[in-house]
């Protein structure tokens, strides 16, 4: 009896004390950063050794700001606070110890990309819900959006090296009509990136 009580109590002992590891986490980073930003990655460049990389647990752009996450130990506090005083930069840490299992530790990061203002858990639209036209298009273009009423929503046109060309910005009705004003600008593809409470999506635009 006395073997199977010790082989009982070493086995809640383990579980109190477990944690998750990178290896177990991977996955969650890698899901995240491909869900979420633009030109993911596992690296950054450091900011106190210009040339150096450091493997982070994600990385990647969004909406001009550079994002990345690593866990505790593999930064130095120094490193993370000077990149968090930088413009457009946020470094996050998580302690692994703190997690007992992999769905908290997911919670934890997608949380703090909340606060970063990330658009964690809003559903892409589905096709049906927006279209585009005239496009090809040799002037302006219309979006029309199926969303939520009374709703802030921004629209940002983006050109194909990224760059923001125009801003939208509004309050949104069931049926939204916004004007594209393209007529000015080079021929070529344009991206319209939509973002709201709701929702979010991308689409394409060609200019000719």
């Amino acid at each position: 009896m006395k073997p199977l009580l010790t082989f009982i109590s070493l086995f809640v002992c383990l579980l109190a004390g477990a944690q998750v590891t990178k290896e177990q986490v991977r996955p969650v980073d890698s899901l995240l950063v491909h869900t979420y930003l633009e030109s993911p990655t596992f690296h950054t460049m450091s900011v106190l050794s210009p040339g150096l990389y450091i493997w982070t647990a994600g990385s990647g752009l969004h909406d001009g700001n550079f994002i990345n996450w690593t866990h505790e130990g593999k930064v130095h506090p120094d490193t993370i606070a000077i990149a968090n005083s930088l413009p457009d930069q946020y470094l996050g840490s998580f302690d692994l110890d703190a997690y007992d299992d992999v769905t908290h530790y997911q919670q934890a990061v997608e949380n703090w990309l909340s606060e970063i203002d990330l658009p964690v858990g809003v559903m892409e639209a589905d096709y049906n819900a927006y279209s585009v036209y005239p496009n090809p298009t040799s002037g302006n273009a219309y979006l029309e959006i199926k969303t939520n009423a009374y709703e802030e929503y921004c629209v940002k046109v983006l050109d194909l090296w990224g760059r923001k060309v125009m801003r939208y910005q509004g309050i949104a009705n069931e049926n939204t009509r916004i004007e594209l004003q393209l007529t000015e600008f080079a021929d070529g593809l344009y991206v319209i990136d939509f973002r709201s409470k709701s929702i979010r999506f991308r689409s394409k635009v060609l200019k000719k």
